[in-house]
């Protein structure tokens, strides 16, 4: 009789598990990216957000750069795109730097349902670049 319950409780634990494992995360974002890159003095700031068919997507990037390799960051300039469905809301900026400052993008990654509420939303850093 002991082990006939110890192999029920066995296997309703294991169900709930499977159970909750198997359960979809929701999520209104497709697929998002940012980088900064450079070639010399020129920074490459690039970015794309895709939501779900049915959302539509936001993409905000603030510019930002600090004087050396330490400081308060301040922010030079903001980027926005939106995208519905499957298009690709993207930025890509060529901007020109300035040697002993660094540099690096603050993302801000949305997706939107029908009614405009944010459904989905995902903060990133870029790699920091000093040149």
């Amino acid at each position: 009789m002991i082990t006939l319950l110890l192999a029920v409780n066995f296997a309703t634990a294991g169900m709930a598990q499977v159970e909750d494992e198997a359960q979809p995360r929701y999520t209104g974002i497709a697929s998002y990216y940012a980088d900064l890159s450079s070639s010399g003095k020129t920074l490459y700031l690039t970015g794309s957000v895709t939501a779900w068919d049915g959302y539509t997507s936001k993409l905000t990037i603030e510019f930002q750069e600090r004087n050396g390799y330490s400081g308060s960051w301040y922010t030079k300039n903001t980027y926005t795109d939106t995208g519905s469905n499957r298009d690709i809301c993207a930025i890509n900026e060529s901007i020109t730097g300035t040697t002993g400052h660094s540099y690096r993008g603050y993302c801000k990654f949305q997706a939107f349902d029908s009614s405009g509420k944010v459904v989905d939303e995902k903060y990133e850093y870029t790699a920091i670049l000093y040149l």
